[in-house]
């Protein structure tokens, strides 16, 4: 780490981080013989930043089939790296043939501050077994940077789709279905089936969107009397969620001290849903000219589900409309919240 010898190196450190970057930190008094500096030395310098899968078909690896498997890494080193990668330890849950086709990966020559996908990937496969290992199915592997003096390792999870009967690949809602599946915020409405064209209520809405910011296992505090709402006592398995949303000032309930638990969120509640629990600090700026025909400037919800097309979350329900009336169906959810919060069914 340190080719200079002269004189005295010590209080020497050394760290790394996640995957394998080294930092190595001394102090040397052998630099001008009389004054102390502290040096580092950086390795490695590659940092993983996404992962696609199946990139010629519908991006969600299935039972039965081979994939590609396309990591991306930055190069924060500080000048160009050359560097290849393998790709090892392909497992699953019991039940299921996994088999690595093809295990070895090239990047080619990456400038300083850029992120790049193989050019060389990967491909995996799965075999389609008479009964699913388990309803939430994640294989995993393991990429290695090569030259081996990189260091750099990560283990990249790789979901399994099909995990609920009533919601084809065909859907165009299927993959943020997953994504909501492997990111733990709903394990569907009960068996194998996520009743897709149901709506979405108030009390699962306050789930959905906590666990999306917040990460899986999140459980607020539990709730005592005196509670917030009339119509959710602390006893009831939202009221934790509910309260906490109301904490937070993402909702103030449905009028008379009421939260409507079973209601339908509406399309324009939604945007002040999944904003103001994403950032609670947003103040979207005032409605001008109207995106949508039906949502007016006038309208108390304009602003916030303007944010949301500016976003690219939303782009209406046809015709020039937004619908905002019109109950969000747990379809419909997997977009508003996938796509608010950033959520990927492969990668970081």
């Amino acid at each position: 780490m340190n080719v200079f010898t002269t004189g005295l190196q010590f209080e020497a450190a050394v760290a790394s981080d996640d995957v394998g970057n080294v930092v190595s930190a001394w102090t040397d008094d052998g630099r001008d013989g009389e004054t102390l500096g502290v040096f580092v030395q950086r390795f490695g310098g590659l940092r993983p930043t996404a992962l696609d899968v199946d990139t010629a078909g519908n991006r969600v690896w299935e039972q039965g089939e081979s994939v590609d498997v396309r990591p991306t890494w930055r190069n924060v080193n500080g000048a160009a790296q050359t560097f290849a990668a393998t790709l090892t330890n392909l497992v699953g849950p019991a039940g299921a043939t996994y088999t690595l086709v093809d295990g070895a990966g090239t990047y080619g020559t990456v400038p300083n501050g850029t992120s790049a996908p193989c050019t060389d990937c990967y491909v995996v496969s799965v075999n389609n077994p008479a009964t699913r290992p388990t309803q939430h199915w994640d294989a995993s592997a393991v990429e290695s940077i090569t030259p081996d003096t990189q260091g750099q390792q990560k283990e990249w999870l790789l979901h399994i789709g099909n995990s609920f009967t009533d919601v084809p690949n065909s859907s165009g809602f299927y993959r943020f279905i997953e994504t909501l599946l492997h990111n733990s915020i709903t394990g569907g409405c009960g068996g194998t089936n996520y009743c897709p064209a149901n709506s979405t209520t108030r009390d699962q809405m306050s789930v959905f969107v906590l666990v999306a910011k917040e990460g899986a296992g999140y459980v607020p505090p539990a709730c005592a009397p005196p509670n917030l709402f009339n119509d959710v006592p602390e006893t009831s398995p939202f009221c934790r969620f509910i309260e906490e949303l109301a904490n937070r000032g993402v909702v103030s309930g449905c009028g008379g001290g009421n939260y409507c638990p079973s209601q339908a969120v509406t399309r324009d509640t939604m945007a002040v849903f999944v904003l103001r629990t994403l950032d609670p600090a947003l103040n979207p700026p005032a409605c001008t000219t109207p995106v949508f025909a039906d949502v007016p400037a006038s309208n108390p919800f304009c602003r916030w589900i303007e944010e949301l097309a500016r976003r690219g979350v939303v782009s209406g329900c046809g015709g020039g409309n937004y619908c905002p009336t019109q109950p969000v169906t747990r379809e419909q959810m997997g977009v508003f919240i996938g796509v608010t919060f950033g959520l990927t069914l492969y990668g970081l």
